[in-house]
């Protein structure tokens, strides 16, 4: 299993510092990183929770898998932070324009059901 020093997101005081920061957000926010808005970025962080609870089905073969886990794995969940314009799978881009209030309720919903 990977150690890493991330908040544990199970926690009460973790999500509702993570409420809060996300609270914070407004469609006009400036992206401090990336090309995406604030209503993009919010669905971005959704699609995640999206395959976690299966509305979004992913299927891979074996060298798929066993790619994800020696390669991919542990950057997500490592401890080093995001490279800037790093490359993004094809599901995590969002092009088109979102509904931000939406977007945000959306993934403060998901959030409070992962706790």
């Amino acid at each position: 299993m990977y150690k890493t020093n991330f908040p544990n997101v199970f926690e009460a005081s973790t999500v509702e510092t993570m409420k809060s920061r996300i609270n914070q957000l407004s469609a006009d926010t400036i992206p401090q990183w990336g090309k995406m808005n604030a209503g993009q970025m919010l669905a971005h962080l959704n699609v995640a929770y999206d395959i976690a609870y299966g509305k979004t089905p992913m299927k891979y073969n074996f060298f798929m898998r066993f790619m994800f886990k020696q390669f991919l794995t542990p950057t997500v969940i490592g401890d080093k932070p995001y490279a800037k314009n790093s490359q993004t799978a094809p599901v995590f881009k969002i092009e088109d324009e979102r509904d931000f209030e939406a977007e945000k309720a959306k993934l403060i919903g998901y959030i409070e059901k992962m706790q």
